[in-house]
């Protein structure tokens, strides 16, 4: 085999696995879709959830947007850009975003970043906090029922309760005491996404449940 012919195999071969491992990834994230929409919309029984990475994260987050009556409290250390600018995630946002509320706590003081999400959200809901004290693991609450809780903020590993109460009641009730403390920004925003090959994928692809 001469030089060329060995570059062109191994480009071809890894972009085959590259392709493979899509596909797998795509597979999971529409199962994720199906599970979570079962949750939020068919069923009266709370379901807990894995919340694994980031592409599920960006899944559950539009998935939130959609079934949101009144309103979404979102605490994180940042707003991660693979996960809050996802194009699902700011076609989704554009359609809610005068009909639900959504507050937002930082640990770190997102002032100037590039967040398109940012765009959609009034300077008077976005708060940030001193990173020096430890408030817990982070959380999204949707209006008065279902919640993400974060185990573990570095490798964003969480869990997902469709239908708890109590537990979401619970978040509120720190999530705006929280709010009351926190600084408000001075923000001034632009736009330059980056997203990865796999999210580019899911993208442009339809997700085989539709609009309930």
């Amino acid at each position: 085999m001469d030089a060329i012919t060995e570059k062109k195999t191994t480009i071809c071969s890894s972009f085959f696995r590259k392709f493979i491992l899509t596909k797998k990834r795509v597979s999971a994230a529409y199962k994720y879709d199906a599970d979570v929409q079962i949750g939020l919309y068919f069923s009266d029984q709370d379901m807990r959830i894995p919340n694994p990475d980031p592409d599920h994260t960006s899944v559950l987050l539009e998935l939130f947007l959609k079934h949101a009556k009144e309103n979404i409290r979102i605490y994180c250390n940042q707003l991660a850009g693979e996960v809050y600018d996802s194009p699902s995630v700011i076609k989704m946002l554009k359609k809610v975003k005068d009909k639900i509320n959504i507050q937002i706590i930082t640990e770190r003081n997102i002032s100037g970043e590039n967040r398109e999400f940012l765009k959609y959200i009034p300077l008077s809901n976005i708060r940030f906090l001193d990173r020096k004290k430890n408030y817990g693991d982070h959380f999204w609450v949707m209006d008065s029922r279902a919640y993400r809780q974060e185990k573990d903020s570095e490798k964003r590993i969480a869990w997902v309760h469709t239908n708890d109460p109590d537990g979401a009641k619970e978040r509120i009730i720190k999530f705006d005491q929280m709010f009351s403390q926190a600084k408000g920004p001075s923000l001034d925003y632009s736009y330059n996404p980056r997203h990865s090959y796999c999210q580019n994928y899911l993208n442009r692809s339809v997700s085989y449940l539709g609009d309930f």
